[in-house]
């Protein structure tokens, strides 16, 4: 790929960049905690779990569809059974 075509390739990927919106997502995937010595989601915590759905919710309120749907499934293939 030329200089050019890449240079206005990278500019309408830029372009599509919600980056206050990624912040603040970010910051939402702080609220779940849970052992403050180890880190904020240990693997396997209810912590992870709740921050697994939100952003499942999240990519599905995006509109990737099947993605957002895939990976719900993926995600509750993880969920232990009560």
């Amino acid at each position: 790929m030329e200089n050019s075509s890449f240079q206005e390739a990278l500019k309408n990927c830029l372009s599509c960049l919600k980056v206050e919106e990624s912040y603040q997502l970010a910051r939402r995937m702080e609220k779940e905690k849970t052992n403050p010595i180890l880190g904020y989601r240990t693997a396997g915590s209810l912590a992870e779990r709740k921050t697994g759905d939100m952003l499942v919710e999240e990519m599905k309120k995006a509109g990737l569809g099947i993605l957002g749907y895939l990976t719900g499934l993926i995600h509750d293939m993880g969920k232990a059974s009560p």
